[in-house]
């Protein structure tokens, strides 16, 4: 058997719960073995599993299974994040992209940034260019094939006590040929990532 699983979540609030589902091929499956780190449960042997994230943090799940004809393993490491909701950004808040950690804030963790890259050129830091302060973050998508996406998630924002009216952002955009076409979304969640919400898009020439 060739050891492989699937998720239907991999960002979440404290005590939520994921759905694992082992999805070996290339031979019946007569013994399995889950580890959940940080889960409820912490191990099982189920195909499908409903594990619950009592704890915030970056945890790793592991799928060993097994047949009369051998047996396989499948590590994947920081897969499930779940979010402490009172950590994070402080409301009112500004990021200034001032770190060159980035990323990674290098004085609070719980204020870093996750990326998630595809493509040749990735969101980064860079003090070539800002509008306040030293830094900003770009992306050179020139580099990039059509479609390619590249995103970026903030760490949490600590709304309690609060209306959250507004959030705003400086940009620059250049079009490397009249027909580049450049894309820009810009997405809201209220339950830790499990759903998003369209707050922003523009492309083109109207970005």
């Amino acid at each position: 058997p060739v050891a492989e699983f699937s998720f239907d979540e991999e960002m979440l609030c404290q005590e939520s719960t994921v759905i694992f589902t082992d999805i070996t091929w290339n031979g019946e499956v007569t013994n399995r073995n889950w580890t959940f780190e940080g889960g409820d449960p912490a191990t099982s042997g189920e195909e499908i599993v409903e594990v619950t994230f009592g704890n915030s943090g970056v945890f790793d799940v592991t799928l060993s299974v097994s047949n009369d004809y051998g047996n396989d393993e499948i590590a994947k490491e920081e897969v499930i994040t779940v979010i402490d909701t009172y950590l994070g950004y402080q409301v009112p808040a500004v990021e200034g992209f001032e770190d060159e950690g980035f990323p990674e804030n290098t004085s609070d963790i719980t204020e870093s940034w996750t990326l998630e890259n595809d493509g040749a050129a990735h969101w980064q830091y860079t003090n070539t260019a800002a509008y306040t302060g030293d830094g900003c973050i770009w992306l050179k998508n020139n580099l990039n094939a059509d479609d390619v996406v590249n995103s970026m998630i903030s760490p949490n924002f600590n709304v309690r006590g609060y209306v959250l009216d507004t959030i705003s952002f400086q940009l620059a955009f250049a079009r490397k040929t009249e027909s580049s076409g450049g894309h820009l979304v810009v997405y809201m969640s209220d339950d830790c990532g499990k759903s998003w919400k369209k707050r922003y898009d523009k492309s083109g020439s109207a970005l």
